[in-house]
């Protein structure tokens, strides 16, 4: 598998090899002017390689949440480079790529052995949000 379906998806399938996070990563950079537009009330963020959350998330959106974990440990380090391993995915050989688009945040692994995962945090609106739809 190089990658590609051939529809210019990015495929992330459970057979890749260890550096496909990285061509996932490439892929995205390609092809985020294209994928961006088509994700309806996006809404923009930022966030910083080394840290483990999202601290505000702008306008409230987050008070420090998107803190990522599995059975295997967390909470993850966003990073913009595959990192060299990590044992929180269950495997030696388990690497991931954290990135971030206008307003999509997006984690790539390989080799995961993992039973669970988790994202969590503190929304923003401290209890006086809405949900509406």
């Amino acid at each position: 598998n190089d990658g590609a379906a051939g529809d210019g998806s990015c495929v992330c399938d459970a057979g890749w090899a260890l550096n496909e996070p990285y061509r996932c990563k490439l892929q995205l950079e390609e092809l985020g002017a294209e994928v961006l537009p088509l994700i309806p009330n996006r809404y923009s963020f930022a966030v910083s390689a080394g840290s483990t959350y999202i601290g505000d998330g702008g306008d409230d959106m987050y008070d420090y949440g998107n803190y990522i974990r599995t059975d295997k440990g967390g909470p993850f380090v966003y990073t913009s480079t595959v990192t060299s391993s990590t044992t929180m995915l269950g495997s030696a050989d388990a690497r991931y790529v954290t990135m971030m688009l206008d307003g999509l945040f997006i984690f790539a692994t390989s080799s995961m052995q993992i039973n669970s995962f988790e994202i969590s945090g503190g929304l923003g609106a401290d209890g006086s949000g809405s949900v509406s739809g």
